[in-house]
């Protein structure tokens, strides 16, 4: 039987759906109610954040600890710490990362290093990513968005004008 939630619907299981948010005086940030039914299935008390850098836009993408462990720490296990090339790809993993609670209340207190780095002052934009979620300034998502939309109707038109070729 699928997981239901308190008033007895089906639960999407994974993270979806796109919120925005403000940041209280203290730096934490609510988690929007859709992302906490998923960490409340999946009995997190923890996220480990980490800061990821695409097209030129940083954004921080919070993991369950489990995922985290298994997919970002577990594909290291055979990597070689005393190789340059090695250690300086395990530095990109590790070092951009925090693991912090989740509060009573359903908050995040998002370190202030990362929230200055990726340009979040109070706004917060929340975007689920099936296993993990995202945490936007909500203009860089913006800019991010419609950078990959261009894109895509770019690469699209090219593919068409080809034959569908790719």
């Amino acid at each position: 039987m699928a997981e239901v939630n308190s008033k007895g619907f089906e639960r999407i299981q994974s993270f979806t759906g796109t919120f925005d948010f403000n940041l209280d005086a203290k730096g934490r940030v609510n988690i929007p109610a859709r992302i906490r039914e998923i960490i409340e299935l999946k009995k997190l008390n923890a996220l480990a954040l980490r800061i990821i850098e695409k097209e030129g836009c940083l954004f921080i993408r919070a993991y369950p600890i489990d995922y985290y462990n298994k997919h970002m720490l577990g594909k290291m296990d055979d990597w070689d710490a005393e190789d340059e090339y090695q250690m300086f790809a395990m530095m990109g993993v590790t070092a951009p990362t925090n693991q912090v609670s989740i509060d009573g209340q359903g908050r995040l207190n998002i370190p202030d290093d990362m929230l200055k780095e990726v340009n979040i002052n109070k706004q917060v934009r929340f975007v689920g990513m099936n296993n993990f979620f995202d945490i936007w300034n909500p203009s860089t998502f913006e800019a991010f968005y419609n950078l990959m939309a261009t894109r895509l109707k770019k690469d699209k038109k090219l593919s068409d004008e080809r034959g569908g070729a790719s």
